[in-house]
């Protein structure tokens, strides 16, 4: 975001940060952040949700204050949505299904 503010931010908006996002997200960060859980998609689902509250809350003051506490309070909400919601619903169609699986003959 810094770099779509110098001179040429269009290259940095348009070509850069696509290259980065895709590097970043090919990257291994190491097991460590898997034992949280996986808040990508309570991220997803909740992120706009939370940001227009928070836009209707915080109608004043900086944009970067704005942006951290919608990341923040999204990761939270992702992390809460996985272990309450997403990994209990994956366990039970995991469970379903190996019920519906008829029996390997011998």
């Amino acid at each position: 975001m810094v770099g779509a503010l110098l001179p040429g931010g269009e290259v940095v908006l348009f070509v850069v940060v696509p290259y980065l996002a895709i590097w970043l997200g090919r990257i291994s960060i190491g097991d460590g952040l898997h034992r949280l859980g996986d808040p990508s998609y309570g991220m997803y689902i909740y992120g706009w949700p939370i940001g227009q509250l928070l836009t209707e809350r915080m109608s004043s003051g900086p944009v970067w204050t704005f942006m951290t506490a919608n990341l923040v309070i999204a990761l939270l909400v992702g992390l809460v949505s996985w272990h309450l919601v997403e990994r209990p619903a994956l366990s039970a169609a995991r469970d379903k299904l190996r019920q519906l699986r008829p029996a390997a003959a011998t």
